[in-house]
C-alpha cells in the first residue's frame, strides 16, 4: 500500500512540475531563447546569406594538410575519439569571395573544430560524387597537397558543386 501511495505522489508531482515548466517556457521569454537566436548562429554569419549556405560535414580522417592542422583541438577531443574513423564535424559551406568556407556548428566549435576558407584560385581540383538522393561527397584538392572532404546532406545540396563549377569555368575562361 505504501509503494502505491508513493508511486501516485511521485507521479503527481512529476506530472505537476513538467507542467509549470512548460508554462514557463512558453511565457519566460528571457528564459528560452528568441526564435531570432535559433535562426542566426554567429559562426555562420547573416541571415541574409541563408540561402547560399549548405549543411556539409567535415570528414576528420580524410582531410588533409593544413585545414586538418586546424582541427587539431576537435580531433584530440573525447568526441572525435569516440567516433574514431568515422569521426565527422558537422558545419555549414558556402562560396563567397573567391572562396569555398566551411564553419562548423555551434556544438562542434564547443568541441574545438574550427572554420576555414579555401581560395578557388588555389584548387587543383574538385571531385564530385553522389552518395544518394539526398547526399554528395566533395573533395577538394589544393596545389599545396592539401584535401578537403566534405559530405554534403539535404535538398538542396547538389547547388553546391554546381556553384564551384561555375566559378572553376569563370576562372579558367
Amino acid at each position: 500500500m505504501r509503494i502505491h501511495r508513493w508511486r501516485v505522489a511521485t507521479s503527481i508531482v512529476s506530472v505537476i512540475s513538467w507542467l509549470v515548466g512548460f508554462v514557463l517556457m512558453l511565457l519566460g521569454g528571457g528564459i528560452t531563447p528568441g526564435l531570432d537566436d535559433r535562426l542566426d548562429d554567429p559562426t555562420i554569419g547573416a541571415r541574409k546569406r541563408r540561402s547560399d549556405v549548405y549543411p556539409a560535414w567535415l570528414v576528420l580522417r580524410r582531410t588533409t594538410g593544413w585545414p586538418r592542422g586546424y582541427q587539431v583541438d576537435y580531433e584530440t577531443s573525447f568526441a572525435a575519439a569516440w567516433r574514431g574513423p568515422g569521426a565527422m564535424a558537422s558545419g555549414m559551406a558556402w562560396v563567397g569571395n573567391g572562396a569555398l568556407n566551411w564553419n562548423p556548428g555551434r556544438p562542434w566549435s564547443r568541441l574545438g573544430a574550427r572554420g576555414f576558407m579555401l581560395r578557388l584560385e588555389d584548387t587543383e581540383r574538385i571531385e564530385c560524387t553522389r552518395l544518394s538522393d539526398r547526399s554528395v561527397g566533395l573533395i577538394l584538392r589544393q596545389f599545396d597537397g592539401a584535401d578537403v572532404w566534405l559530405w554534403l546532406r539535404g535538398k538542396d545540396c547538389f547547388h553546391l558543386p554546381e556553384l564551384l563549377r561555375t566559378y572553376a569555368a569563370q576562372t579558367d575562361g
